[in-house]
């Protein structure tokens, strides 16, 4: 999907929640080349943020609430993004150990 594409199709909040939630019912593929696009269109902030990225298949959520809480104790600004969200979208994604305000 182009930018434009993408522009076109989510013009609000409601959409976006709707097409990410349409990805996960039916599979997200396996590929880099959106997340390239999207990196790159934001200026690939990867290479300048510093991050952990757990994986595997048990323990995750409470490896990466340690850590996030840990880190945010010790003054650094902790982002945490996990999946699948428990109520609602924005449960996944906290600052500091608090929710993403929608």
């Amino acid at each position: 999907m182009t930018k434009t594409q993408l522009n076109q199709h989510l013009t609000n909040y409601t959409q976006a929640i709707e097409w990410i939630s349409n990805l996960e019912r039916f599979g997200v593929v396996p590929e880099l080349q959106r997340i390239r696009f999207l990196l790159k269109e934001l200026g690939n902030p990867e290479t300048e943020v510093k991050f952990i990225h757990v994986a595997g298949t048990n323990g995750k959520g409470s490896t990466c609430a340690y850590l996030a809480h840990v880190l945010a104790q010790c003054g650094y600004g902790v982002g945490l993004f996990t999946s699948p969200n428990i109520g609602k979208f924005t449960n996944r994604i906290r600052f500091n150990e608090e929710a993403l305000k929608s």
